[in-house]
């Protein structure tokens, strides 16, 4: 077999490095809406599934390839005769997974929801390298101090900074 040779380069500075974000930056949603393009992080949805793209529009399957349980678990009743015991422990462990998972959906609690911002200007546009640990940064101003609160708290700091609510702007 050949070795292969490791080239070593020197650091890239900020913009250089923004340049390169930005020339190879993969937006898996709009890739599969706008261009017909599949990102599958695991293929066993291929062998299962006749046609990928129409599982994914309704809703079977995420866009990474994962497939999303039907219902895996029976309806049998409780046969255990003891009080504060089930006789189908695992099963019921299904269920609860099931329903947090469908709960996942239609969460409805967005501002509990933590957002990530950018310290240095209030962005949210935080941008993520997917092969390399803590490697959050601002897609506004390439800083890479980040910031983590819920929607409410952040709406108060961006208040506080430039002297309106940021949908006001708009």
């Amino acid at each position: 077999m050949e070795e292969q040779k490791i080239v070593e380069r020197p650091l890239m500075n900020e913009e250089e490095f923004k340049d390169y974000m930005e020339k190879n930056r993969v937006d898996i949603v709009g890739d599969f809406y706008e261009k017909g393009i599949l990102h599958l992080r695991t293929y066993e949805v291929v062998n299962k599934i006749k046609s990928v793209r129409r599982a994914i529009k309704r809703g079977r399957v995420s866009l990474d390839g994962i497939i999303f349980p039907k219902r895996p678990f029976s309806n049998k009743a409780n046969t255990c005769k003891r009080r504060g015991h089930h006789s189908r422990t695992f099963n019921e462990r299904k269920k609860m997974i099931y329903e947090q998972l469908k709960t996942e959906k239609q969460l409805n609690d967005y501002d509990e929801v933590p957002v990530l911002y950018c310290n240095h200007c209030l962005s949210l546009k935080i941008r993520n390298i997917p092969r390399m640990e803590d490697s959050d940064y601002c897609d506004e101003c390439g800083s890479t101090d980040i910031g983590e609160c819920s929607i409410k708290e952040w709406e108060t700091l961006y208040e506080k900074r430039y002297g309106h609510k940021f949908l006001e702007e708009y």
